[in-house]
């Protein structure tokens, strides 16, 4: 769940089209955060949790993607691709 500065929303804005899904996004933003002289950080103290077991199979979302012919996977290595992203981030 990404908190933006303005700064950092300003630099990310138009890229947010590039996925529908959202998959591979975090990627991009490190990498545009950081072409404009930002950074970014990771908040520990807060935690958000899914409030019920997320549901590839019969889940609203994942239903949406596959009614629409979208597959996040796709988009994320479609985005990895277009964008030279690093996907070594562990």
């Amino acid at each position: 769940m990404p908190v933006l500065s303005r700064r950092a929303l300003q630099a990310i804005g138009p890229y947010l089209g590039e996925s529908i899904s959202g998959f591979g996004l975090d990627l991009l933003w490190g990498k545009l955060v950081a072409k404009f002289g930002g950074r970014i950080g990771v908040l520990n103290d807060i935690v958000a949790a899914h409030e019920s077991e997320i549901d590839d199979k019969a889940g609203a979302y994942y239903g949406f993607m596959r009614a629409n012919m979208i597959n996040p996977k796709a988009e994320l290595w479609r985005l990895v691709e277009k964008f030279d992203l690093d996907t070594n981030i562990g």
